[in-house]
C-alpha cells in the first residue's frame, strides 16, 4: 500500500527513474554509518531492494545507493564539497557546459556536495552510459577524479539515490533547495517525473561504448543498435535475474530463444538445455505453471525451440496471413485475451483494445519480433476516446503503451511502441 505520507504516485515514478534494479547488489546506509561515510552493502541472493527501504530513505529514516551495474536510465555526475562554494558552483559550471543541449536535475549531498542527473533518453547499458559521459566531460576539458569529477554508473560502486535525508532538489538557477519544507521537495519532485519537466540526453546510436558486464570479460568496442537496445537489456535482466512478475514466462523464454539462437548461435538442442536450466533456477517463484507442472513447461520449452523459423528474423512491416477474415478473428481474440489480464478501468481496456487492433494492421514489427511499432494521429486517438488524453498517459504510466524515439519530434505523428501479439 502507498504511503500516506508520500505524493500519491512518487514512489513508482521515482523508481522508475532512479532505481535500476530491486535485486542485489545495492547499498544501505543509517544515520550513524553517515558520520564515518561508511555504507553496508547488500549481496545477499534473495534480498531485493524493496518499496519499504525505498519509502525510508525517502522519509529520512536511513539512505539507500543503487548500483547500477547492468543497466540505467541516468548518468550521475558528482561533486564532492571540496574548498569553498565557489568552487563547487565553478564545478558545475563544468558540468553544464559538457552537456550544453540539457540541464541536469540537481541535488544536494548531505556532505554539502552535489549530484547532477542526466536523465537519459532511454534505458541504457551502464558502462555505455558512463563511457559517453566522461568522453563528452573529457573533451570538455574536465579533469575526471574521484569527489572533484565523478561519473555513475560506475562498476559495482553505490551511487546515493536522491532526496533522502538531508539530501535537496535545487533550483537550477540559484542552486540553493527550492524551499525549506521538504515536502515541496517531495511534491515537486512529483510533479518534474509526472509531467517529465525534465530534458533527456540522446546517446547516438553509432556511439561506440566499452562494454564490461559485470567486470567479467576484456573491454571492447562495439556498435549498439538502437532498433534492438532495449530488449538487449531486457535479455540481460532475464540472464542475470529471472522472472520478476507473475504470468511472464512464455514471453521471457520467447525472448530468450530468439537471443540464444540469433546472437549466440546455439543449436535447437542447445537452446532447449538453456532454456530448461533458466527456467529451473531463475523463475523466483513466479511462475504457476513451473511450480505445478515441470514436465508440462519442458514439453512447452521443445515445442518451442521446434517451432523456431529463422525466416521470420529481421525488421520487416507486418503483413496479414492470406485469409484476412480469419487473421481478424484470431487477432481479435488475442488482443481481448491479453486486454482482459491486464488491471485496467473499462475506458483503459476499450481504447487499449482499439489501440493494439490499429497496431497490428498498420505498425511494424521491432527486430527482434516481440514488440510494434505504430505512427498515430491524435485525430485518430480522439475518435477512440474524445476525452483519451488521460486514458492515454495511465496506460504509458502502467507500461502498457511505451512511447518511440520521434515522440517529441513537432509536426510529425507519435510514434507508440506495444507488444506484437501476434
Amino acid at each position: 500500500m502507498q504511503n500516506r505520507w508520500l505524493p500519491d504516485g512518487l514512489l513508482k515514478r521515482y523508481k522508475s527513474a532512479f532505481i535500476p534494479s530491486h535485486y542485489t547488489p545495492f547499498a544501505i546506509q543509517r544515520a550513524g554509518a553517515q558520520q564515518r561515510r561508511s555504507w553496508f552493502t547488500e549481496n545477499r541472493k534473495g534480498v531485493f531492494l524493496t518499496d519499504g527501504l525505498i519509502e525510508a530513505h525517502l522519509e529520512e529514516k536511513l539512505w539507500i545507493g543503487p548500483v547500477p551495474i547492468t543497466s540505467t536510465r541516468s548518468v550521475v555526475v558528482d561533486l564532492d564539497r571540496r574548498g569553498n562554494a565557489h568552487s563547487l558552483d565553478k564545478r558545475t559550471e563544468q558540468v553544464r557546459a559538457a552537456f550544453p543541449e540539457v540541464e541536469p536535475l540537481f541535488f544536494s549531498t548531505p556532505g554539502g556536495g552535489r549530484h547532477l542527473h542526466l536523465m537519459l533518453e532511454g534505458p541504457s547499458w551502464s558502462d555505455r552510459a558512463a563511457a559517453f559521459a566522461k568522453d563528452r566531460l573529457t573533451d570538455a576539458g574536465v579533469e575526471l577524479a574521484p569527489g572533484l569529477f565523478e561519473v555513475f554508473p560506475n562498476g559495482k560502486k553505490a551511487i546515493r539515490a536522491p532526496l533522502g535525508r538531508d539530501c535537496y532538489l535545487l533550483d537550477s538557477y540559484t542552486l540553493d533547495p527550492i524551499d525549506g519544507d521538504r515536502a515541496v521537495h517531495l511534491h515537486t519532485l512529483n510533479d518534474i517525473l509526472e509531467n517529465e519537466r525534465y530534458d533527456l540526453l540522446e546517446i547516438p546510436a553509432d556511439y561506440g561504448a566499452t562494454e564490461t558486464p559485470e567486470g567479467h570479460q576484456k573491454a571492447t568496442r562495439r556498435r549498439v543498435q538502437p532498433s534492438s537496445s532495449e530488449f538487449m537489456l531486457e535479455v540481460d535482466r532475464l540472464e542475470r535475474d529471472g522472472l520478476w512478475r507473475p504470468a511472464q514466462r512464455h514471453e521471457a523464454l520467447c525472448k530468450l530463444s530468439w537471443y540464444f539462437h540469433v546472437i549466440e548461435g546455439k543449436s535447437g538442442d542447445q537452446v532447449v538445455g538453456e532454456l530448461w536450466a533458466w527456467i529451473r533456477d531463475k523463475n523466483n517463484g513466479f511462475s504457476q505453471d513451473f511450480r505445478e507442472r515441470q514436465d508440462w513447461v519442458r514439453r512447452n520449452i521443445e515445442g518451442l525451440v521446434k517451432a523456431w523459423d529463422p525466416g521470420k528474423v529481421g525488421n520487416t512491416p507486418y503483413k496479414a496471413p492470406e485469409s484476412p477474415r480469419e487473421a481478424a478473428a484470431g487477432l481479435e481474440g488475442v488482443v481481448e485475451g491479453f486486454v482482459d489480464s491486464l488491471p485496467l478501468d473499462w475506458r483503459e481496456r476499450a481504447f487499449l483494445t482499439e489501440l493494439l487492433r490499429y497496431a497490428h494492421r498498420r505498425g511494424e514489427v521491432s527486430l527482434d519480433g516481440f514488440e510494434i511499432e505504430v505512427e498515430i494521429p491524435a485525430r485518430t486517438l480522439k475518435t477512440w476516446d474524445r476525452q483519451y488524453g488521460p486514458i492515454l498517459r495511465s496506460l504509458l504510466f502502467q507500461g502498457c503503451v511505451e512511447l518511440a524515439r520521434n515522440y517529441t519530434t513537432l509536426g510529425r505523428c507519435t510514434t507508440y511502441r506495444v507488444p506484437c501479439l501476434d
